[in-house]
């Protein structure tokens, strides 16, 4: 609103706002395994912004992890450090995805192979994997609005599914 409003901008210092957490929201996965993390984003908080780098085939260039996300699609973020995503997210994304589901899978790796050619973030200083809690192996499915629908350690295709099939489903 401020964006487009003059007259709002003013009353608007983004140095003494932050962002709301829903931690109680419906649109939360039942099933995210807050418990099981030491830090990171819960369910129904915003991303934690971290520098990375965006690999796409053969180009690469800085970005932040905040502007991955984008407005009516879902983000599945998979932090496997050896750039091996697992099968059960790579199902549940095709899943998603050939019912119509606007959803894309990104893999948070730490380095880069030689035969690497697909689309990924790169976290060479493991900063993004520290903040995440994610030095093991961690999956974050993303709401369109930037905030955290549920984090898993090792997430079943379906349960990354029905985080996603709940929130599209929810009466108005």
């Amino acid at each position: 609103l401020a964006k487009d409003t003059p007259a709002i901008r003013s009353l608007i210092n983004p140095r003494q706002t932050s962002a709301i957490s829903y931690s109680s929201s419906r649109l939360n996965a039942s099933s995210s395994e807050d418990a099981v993390f030491k830090c990171g984003p819960a369910a129904g908080t915003v991303l934690s912004n971290v520098p990375l780098v965006l690999l796409q085939e053969t180009q690469s260039h800085s970005v932040y992890l905040s502007d991955q996300v984008r407005p009516g699609e879902f983000l599945i973020l998979h932090f496997c450090a050896d750039g091996q995503v697992a099968n059960e997210v790579v199902a549940a994304t095709e899943r998603l995805h050939a019912s119509g589901v606007p959803v894309r899978l990104l893999p948070v790796i730490r380095s880069v192979s030689q035969s690497f050619n697909e689309v990924a973030l790169l976290d060479a200083t493991g900063t993004a994997f520290t903040l995440y809690d994610a030095a093991g192996g961690a999956t974050y499915v993303v709401r369109p609005d930037g905030h955290v629908a549920g984090r898993w350690r090792v997430p079943a295709t379906a349960i990354i599914e029905q985080s996603v099939r709940t929130i599209l489903t929810m009466p108005n």
